[in-house]
Formats: C-alpha cells, sequence, structure tokens
C-alpha cells in the first residue's frame, strides 16, 4: 500500500512537470530518489526524526532540480522538443551515475 501511494504520487509529479514544462522530464525519478537518499542520511548518520529529516530531504532533492534547470534547460529552452528531451535523458543519467 505505502509503495503504491509513492508510486502515485510521483505519477502525479510527473503529469504537474509534464503539463507545465511541456517536454517528459526524465530525471523525476532520481530527483525523487535523491531526497530519500538524503532523508536516510539525516535520520542514519545525524540521528534526525524521519519527520523532521523529510522536509530537509525534499528541499535538498528540490535544489538538484533547480540546479539542473539553471545550468541545463535554461539554456535550451527555446530548442526544439527533442533537444530538451535529450539532455533531460542525459541529466538522468548523470544523476543516476552520481
Amino acid at each position: 500500500m505505502i509503495r503504491g501511494s509513492e508510486i502515485a504520487c510521483l505519477a502525479i509529479g510527473v503529469t504537474m512537470l509534464f503539463s507545465l514544462l511541456r517536454f517528459a522530464n526524465f530525471m523525476h525519478g532520481e530527483l525523487a530518489a535523491f531526497g530519500a537518499y538524503f532523508t536516510y542520511i539525516f535520520v542514519a548518520v545525524f540521528g534526525f526524526n524521519v519527520w523532521i529529516a523529510l522536509p530537509f530531504g525534499a528541499a535538498l532533492g528540490g535544489v538538484l532540480a533547480v540546479a539542473g534547470d539553471r545550468v541545463v534547460f535554461s539554456r535550451i529552452r527555446t530548442s526544439p522538443g527533442v533537444v530538451i528531451l535529450i539532455a533531460s535523458l542525459g541529466l538522468s543519467i548523470l544523476y543516476r551515475a552520481l
């Protein structure tokens, strides 16, 4: 049940991003994973309560999303859709490798 809710939240996020940006952002899943990893680090390493660590993990995942947008997507917004799609896939691969 929890896993289904997680997938539903990610699907809603992808739908919202697609409706706003008009391209499929492939790095959405990696950003969610980074947020989860950051939350885990705050809980396991720093000893935070999970409910306190969650906003910090989400905020750091958001910082990565904004950084990707400022560095890559802001420069190619007027490019054809396939260029933005390939850039999104490239950032997804980069984030996954990190």
